[in-house]
């Protein structure tokens, strides 16, 4: 009866480690996501969540050709609900989007990209 009781034990602790809804989820660390369109390739973010606060930097690549450039991020987490804008520095200045989006998973959220004619839900992963 022991054993049985310890291996329950076990498995509640192991359970206790991460963040099961995704109002409880965290956004720090390094995020990635595929845009695929308004001339951005892929994405890297690594976020730091304080509170509701959202900041961070990251990189990002065009669609079509080769290089990358740096972003920044800010915005805001409420829940499962985020918005976040995206800084992309282009060689002609900064271009701002401003995304909502929501947390799907400890490992995953969306952000929603304001493509034509339909927006386009963007998945970011850990």
């Amino acid at each position: 009866m022991t054993r049985w009781w310890g291996v329950v034990l076990i498995a509640a602790v192991a359970g206790c480690g991460r963040a099961s809804a995704p109002s409880d989820v965290s956004l720090n660390g390094r995020w990635k996501g595929t845009v695929g369109s308004l001339g951005v390739g892929f994405v890297t973010m690594d976020l730091t969540d304080t509170g509701s606060d959202v900041r961070g930097t990251g990189t990002w690549t065009p669609e079509t050709g080769s290089g990358s450039a740096a972003l920044t991020v800010n915005g805001i987490h409420i829940g499962a609900n985020i918005q976040l804008t995206l800084a992309f520095q282009t060689p002609n200045g900064t271009d701002n989007q401003v995304l909502p989006g929501q947390i799907t998973d400890v490992d995953a959220f969306y952000l929603v990209f304001p493509t034509e004619p339909t927006p386009k839900r963007i998945t970011f992963t850990r």
